[in-house]
């Protein structure tokens, strides 16, 4: 009797490890499966009056062709930091006015709201107040465009440049910031002033790989800066201590954080 209940326990045993190695593989079939999917989250761009995108739109993209419209050299900016740094990982951005129902509807274009500072389109780095405004004008204009309060994806502005108080720019090229996931905001400077694909950068200015857009992105999805990496996207400086750019790579517990915070956004969308 004691023999046949040992049995019975060694059978009882085997079978509740074996039930317990299939549910972890299915776990673990699902997780990579999960990891293997692609999050679109929709980037809602506006461009303020003054900057090139708006003023000239004429510019030459690293694929080849001439972008002549607003649309086309902000979408280039997205594709740019899809096929550098984040389709890898399982993430692209697209602009939201590619779901408008009209062909003609566009990005807004909206007014810059201080214009004391050197030209057009600038944006003072000493004018919090500033950067708010715009925020608040494009996310009024989208909800013009959509009919809805519930607005989707990241807010993203472009300006002209960031300068100081008297008008001058200054070494920073955009802001990003995550106050969650669904209330985050990315403001860069005109890449104009950044492309290695006109003359208007120089020395480390020189953006081949629009990391620019891609770090502030990083910040939209939940990411602080770092000092201790210049080969990473989210080291705190664009140039290294020799002035080469710095680079764009991310770790694994960088890479976890974003794709678990892309999927909190509004009208993101996981698919492989």
């Amino acid at each position: 009797m004691k023999m046949m209940g040992i049995k019975k326990q060694i059978t009882t045993t085997l079978l509740s490890i074996f039930v317990l190695c299939v549910i972890l593989n299915l776990c673990f079939i699902f997780t990579n499966a999960e990891k293997n999917k692609t999050i679109h989250i929709p980037v809602r761009w506006c461009a303020i009056i003054g900057s090139p995108a708006v003023t000239s739109p004429h510019f030459p993209n690293p694929y080849g062709k001439i972008d002549n419209t607003t649309e086309s050299i902000l979408d280039t900016l997205l594709q740019m930091i899809n096929d550098n740094i984040y389709n890898p990982i399982g993430i692209s951005f697209y602009s939201l006015h590619h779901n408008l129902s009209k062909p003609n509807d566009r990005i807004p274009i909206i007014q810059d709201p201080n214009t004391g500072v050197g030209k057009v389109g600038n944006q003072s780095i000493s004018n919090q107040m500033e950067g708010g405004e715009m925020i608040e004008s494009c996310d009024n204009a989208w909800k013009d465009t959509l009919h809805t309060e519930n607005l989707p994806g990241i807010v993203v502005i472009n300006i002209r440049l960031f300068v100081n108080a008297n008008g001058n720019s200054i070494d920073t090229f955009g802001e990003g910031c995550c106050l969650d996931p669904r209330i985050s905001f990315v403001i860069v400077s005109d890449n104009q002033f950044t492309s290695a694909n006109t003359g208007n950068g120089s020395g480390w200015h020189i953006d081949k790989v629009d990391k620019v857009l891609g770090h502030e992105m990083g910040h939209a999805l939940g990411l602080s800066d770092t000092s201790n990496n210049p080969n990473g996207l989210m080291y705190n400086n664009l140039k290294r201590d020799d002035g080469t750019p710095s680079g764009i790579e991310l770790d694994e517990q960088q890479i976890a954080k974003i794709r678990m915070n892309a999927l909190l956004i509004n009208g993101a969308i996981n698919i492989s």
